[in-house]
């Protein structure tokens, strides 16, 4: 089991009623939150596009700066490096996104000890409620029966609606489409399982008595008389014998149940675009586009920019309350923007000759240590 599937079951689990009752203030009953069959997040395409976001996030390295240069690893709060005692940073980082994709909010939980901060928690955000003081109109966190401040908790939003205190995730966007999407999944498991209509006709060119097309019906299905299951032991091929001239016809996919099939292929795209996921990643055609290399690449840059960028800069925001002031805490997305490989090389030579990179800058962007000795940096 991957981190992002022990996430993910970690953050769609149903709660017990004992855990219910403690996640909220008194006489509020939370729904169940476990990822079922009825739910947008059990549908595959939303499982992937969750999936890729977060796994992409987890994957990108981390740097503290300060005024654009990189703060010696020396003088890096311990706290970016591994901010959760029993989580890997990629890990840490994982639920963090996936808390986003799936409800529009994470929340941080920050645990002290003896007035210094040990550890940061992601909490389920199905668990917390928020809401706004009357007393002091500020905004409390209610989490398994005890209240936190914000200097408690950091909260992270996907997208604040103007007069919202919630964040909106694209689940809690697109309910409506995604209700649907779910339906049409549910109804196809329902068709293939206990469906009315036959798979197949049984014909004869000779006329047939009641009692006739009883026996040749039995016989296919591999029932006796009464209609009872036939063992398979004497015809363990399951050959079917029949007489009086009768032939099987299969029943072949209709035009509206191809129309049913275009409908999950349009309920697929949907997704995809809800979440801002290339299609080359999600394993799916974009019907009148030829795909080329540049039209691939092309499409990583913008998910880099257009849909990446968004969780990473609330994940660095919320990093940086925990720095020094002056610092800064930044993801290294220089990379991804130039995913080939060739044309990373070019870019590098550019900066290097035009002296606005230097070597082990460069080296930094490709994961690589430090040149010890760089006498000619700018060369």
């Amino acid at each position: 089991m991957n981190r992002f599937t022990r996430a993910f079951r970690e953050l769609t689990r149903r709660e017990t009623p004992a855990a219910a009752a403690e996640s909220m203030p008194p006489g509020i009953i939370p729904p169940s939150r476990r990822a079922t069959s009825d739910t947008p997040v059990s549908l595959v395409p939303v499982y992937r596009a969750i999936d890729i976001i977060s796994s992409a996030v987890a994957q990108i390295p981390l740097r503290v700066e300060r005024g654009g240069v990189e703060v010696p690893s020396s003088e890096i709060n311990p706290l970016v490096k591994r901010p959760s005692l029993t989580l890997t940073r990629p890990d840490f980082l994982e639920q963090i996104t996936i808390s986003l994709a799936v409800s529009g909010n994470a929340f941080l939980l920050a645990k002290r000890a003896n007035g210094q901060i040990l550890e940061l928690i992601v909490l389920n955000p199905h668990e917390v409620h928020v809401a706004i003081d009357s007393r002091n109109q500020r905004i409390r966190y209610d989490y398994r029966g005890k209240t936190y401040t914000n200097a408690d908790i950091q909260h992270l939003r996907l997208m604040t609606l103007p007069g919202q205190i919630m964040g909106l995730g694209p689940l809690q966007a697109a309910k409506r489409e995604l209700t649907g999407a779910t339906l049409m999944r549910d109804f196809a498991a329902a068709w293939f399982d206990n469906t009315g209509q036959p798979s197949g006709i049984l014909t004869s060119d000779q006329a047939l008595t009641r009692e006739d097309a009883q026996e040749i019906r039995n016989t296919w299905n591999n029932l006796d008389r009464e209609g009872n299951a036939l063992s398979q032991t004497a015809n363990p091929s399951g050959i079917k014998v029949l007489g009086k001239g009768a032939t099987y016809r299969p029943i072949l996919l209709s035009p509206h149940d191809a129309q049913y099939i275009e409908a999950r292929q349009f309920s697929t795209r949907e997704i995809t675009r809800l979440f801002g996921i290339p299609s080359t990643l999600m394993l799916i055609g974009t019907e009148g586009n030829s795909m080329t290399y540049q039209n691939v690449e092309e499409d990583w840059i913008n998910f880099v920019r257009f849909t990446l960028t968004k969780y990473l800069r609330k994940i660095e925001e919320a990093l940086t309350q925990f720095t020094p002031r002056g610092q800064t805490v930044r993801f290294q997305i220089n990379a991804l923007l130039r995913a080939d490989t060739l044309k990373r090389y070019k870019a590098h030579k550019i900066a290097m000759e035009a002296g606005f990179m230097t070597i082990n800058e460069i080296r930094e962007i490709e994961s690589l240590p430090p040149m010890k000795e760089a006498p000619h940096e700018n060369q």
